[in-house]
């Protein structure tokens, strides 16, 4: 398949071959892409020696893994989302719908709390999960 391209009175047609090495050369002239991979680089480099990767690897692989540091971290995550969306959103803004605001009001305690107990959190879920010694759907 050949496709036509104009510049100005000379017209010539281009394989798709040709056409894939004209687009790698005007890729590879280009400062954006360079830019991007080198940025890439750089995460990879910083995520490979990142404290925080240590830290997932530790909590996600099954022979490890603590219910209440993966508790912690989801906590965690929810702490820091519902700051971010305090930031960007302001005071006013998050309590001008009512219930979203309230919803975000009672996470943020909640998510905290979680973070400085993640073990209280934890038995406190095994313990809604059983009445009286027997699991909820014995009942």
């Amino acid at each position: 398949m050949s496709s036509l391209f104009s510049a100005g009175d000379s017209s010539v047609s281009l394989s798709s071959g040709r056409r894939h090495a004209a687009a790698t050369a005007i890729v590879a002239d280009s400062w954006l892409p360079r830019l991007l991979e080198r940025c890439g680089d750089v995460l990879v480099i910083a995520w490979g020696g990142s404290g925080v990767r240590a830290l997932f690897v530790a909590l996600f692989s099954g022979s490890q893994r603590d219910p209440s540091q993966v508790v912690r971290l989801v906590s965690v995550a929810v702490l820091c989302a519902a700051i971010v969306h305090v930031l960007l959103v302001g005071v006013d803004g998050l309590l001008t719908p009512p219930m979203t605001g309230l919803v975000w009001v009672v996470a943020m305690p909640v998510a905290f709390a979680i973070v400085c107990l993640p073990g209280a959190a934890v038995r406190a879920w095994h313990l809604s999960r059983t009445f009286g010694g027997r699991k909820l759907r014995d009942w």
